[in-house]
């Protein structure tokens, strides 16, 4: 081989090298779209699904927190505040707890165990609120102060427990995502010098090559 190229002309030498070094700055360039590709994909996914999970329990938690002091605000004070706002503010925030519930149980779910647990028990304790809602629709703030203070309680701080190990479970799963989506990002990093390096000694194998033939013909 080397003796084969030692006897071409120069100019089939010069193309022979262009042609490699072209082939190979073609072929790092296609390597690091299709890197930057994947990149970009795992990216999306570490934030559509893992931290998604993440902002949707802590926003889950949050308006779990609002419907409940809303409706002990409404359920033992009479004309205090503007109770026909905070029954809407509390529709509005109990909309989004579902719609929050429907986003961790489909989908990418992490803690899928715990999420289900959540399930049943947000089932329970939807009983009791809507319970506590009509009684004050009704303008019976007696026995929705009961309903609130011997049944919606409990259930809420049990749902809140299990959404707490839900928010733990998807905090560490969006901080492995992340840990794995790192590596693979050093990994390419590596990966890119070797090639460089690969494709720098190949160069100056043939720049020796080729200036040798001249040189020494």
């Amino acid at each position: 081989m080397k003796k084969h190229f030692k006897n071409l002309k120069i100019g089939r030498k010069l193309i022979i090298a262009f042609a490699l070094v072209l082939v190979m700055y073609i072929l790092t360039v296609a390597v690091s779209i299709m890197n930057n590709r994947n990149m970009v994909t795992r990216m999306e996914k570490l934030y559509n699904e893992p931290f998604a999970n993440v902002q949707t329990s802590m926003d889950m938690i949050a308006n779990l927190q609002g419907v409940g002091r809303y409706l002990a605000i409404l359920s033992a004070t009479d004309q205090v505040v503007d109770e026909e706002q905070y029954l809407n503010n509390v529709k509005n925030m109990i909309q989004k707890v579902d719609t929050g519930l429907e986003k961790l149980s489909t989908g990418y779910v992490s803690g899928e165990e715990q999420v289900n647990e959540l399930k049943k028990e947000y089932e329970v304790l939807v009983q009791y609120r809507d319970r506590i809602i009509s009684l004050l629709e009704e303008g019976n703030k007696e026995e929705a102060l009961k309903v609130f203070i011997g049944d919606y309680v409990q259930k809420s701080e049990q749902a809140k427990i299990t959404l707490a190990e839900v928010v733990d479970i998807t905090t560490a799963d969006a901080e492995n995502s992340l840990k794995s989506t790192k590596g693979l990002s050093e990994n390419s990093i590596v990966f890119f010098v070797i090639l460089a390096v690969v494709i720098v000694g190949i160069t100056v194998i043939l720049w020796i090559l080729i200036t040798r033939s001249i040189c020494k013909p």
